[in-house]
C-alpha cells in the first residue's frame, strides 16, 4: 500500500502557450500535486514562463513525439502516480485529484470526459468495460499510472506515432494490473484539436497493431475491427457532406449514454 502519495501531472505541449495556461491554471494548487511540463517546441513566451515559474518541473527541448515527450515526463517526475494531461485539456473536476490520492488499492485510475467537439458541440465520453479491442477503454485524459506500473511494463513505445497511450494500456491489460474507476461524472474538457482526430486512419492502424503485438486478440477479428471502425469512419464522412451534422451529433451522444449504462 502507498500513503501520502504524491501525484506528477504531466503535460506536454508544442508552441501551444495559450491553451498550455488554461491547463495549468485548472490544476489545484496542492503540495501533494507536481506539476511536469514537456515544451518541445521553440516558443519563447512558453520558454520563459517555465523559467519564471521554477515551481514547475519542465524541459524546453525538441523531442521525437508524442510518445518521446511523455517518457520524458516519467523521467523528470518524482511523483507515486502519473496522471497525462495535454495541453489545451482543462481539469473540471477538482476532486479526481484528492480521490486519486486516497487510492492505495489499485494499479491504475480512468473517469469520463467531456469531448469539445469543434463540430458538434461538447459530447460525454465514458468509459467502457468491453474487450480493449473495441476502443481505448478509458479516456487517455483520465489516466493515471502508478509508478510501479511504467517501472514494470515500460515507458511510451516511440514505434507508435498517435495510439501510443492504446499500445500503453494494451501492455497494463496483458500484464494483469487492475484499474479503478471514478464515478463522480466527467473530470476533463478535452481539446477537440488531438492529432488522433485529424490522423484518424492512421490511429486504427496503430491501435490494431498494438493489439496483435500485445497477443490480446487473434488476426481475423481484428481484420473485421479495422473494416468496422473504417465504415463508421466514412459513414460519418458522408452525412457530414450532405449536412446531416446533427444527426451526427445525436449519434455521439447516444453512444455516450449507452457506454454510461454499461457502466452502470
Amino acid at each position: 500500500m502507498l500513503f501520502n502519495m504524491k501525484i506528477s501531472i504531466i503535460s506536454i505541449t508544442f508552441n501551444n502557450y495559450e491553451e498550455l495556461i488554461k491547463t495549468l491554471r485548472s490544476i489545484p494548487e496542492d503540495p501533494r500535486v507536481e506539476i511536469v511540463v514537456i515544451n518541445g517546441g521553440g516558443c519563447e513566451q512558453t520558454k520563459d514562463f517555465l523559467e519564471n515559474n521554477s515551481e514547475i518541473v519542465s524541459v524546453s527541448e525538441p523531442d521525437k513525439g508524442i510518445a518521446d515527450a511523455f517518457n520524458k515526463g516519467f523521467d523528470l517526475a518524482s511523483g507515486d502516480l502519473f496522471l497525462f494531461l495535454n495541453s489545451g485539456d482543462i481539469l473540471i473536476e477538482k476532486r479526481y485529484i484528492d480521490w486519486l490520492l486516497k487510492q492505495n488499492e489499485g494499479d491504475f485510475f480512468y473517469a469520463g470526459i467531456l469531448f469539445d467537439d469543434y463540430e458538434y458541440g461538447i459530447v460525454p465520453i465514458y468509459p467502457h468495460n468491453r474487450n480493449i479491442g473495441y476502443g481505448m477503454p478509458y479516456p487517455h485524459q483520465t489516466l493515471a499510472v502508478k509508478r510501479y506500473v511504467v517501472e514494470k511494463i515500460g515507458n511510451f513505445n516511440l514505434s507508435y506515432s498517435i495510439a501510443m497511450d492504446y499500445e500503453f494500456t494494451c501492455r497494463m491489460i496483458k500484464a494483469g494490473f487492475c484499474g479503478k474507476q471514478f464515478d463522480g461524472g466527467p473530470v476533463v474538457l478535452m481539446d477537440g484539436a488531438g492529432v488522433s482526430r485529424v490522423k484518424e486512419l492512421q490511429s486504427i492502424k496503430d491501435a490494431l497493431r498494438a493489439l496483435w503485438s500485445s497477443k490480446l486478440i487473434y488476426r481475423p477479428f481484428i481484420s473485421v475491427t479495422f473494416v468496422l471502425r473504417c465504415l463508421r469512419i466514412i459513414a460519418r464522412k458522408i452525412m457530414e457532406f450532405f449536412g446531416l451534422r446533427s444527426l451526427v451529433k445525436k449519434y455521439k451522444i447516444s453512444k455516450a449514454q449507452r457506454a454510461l449504462k454499461r457502466k452502470r
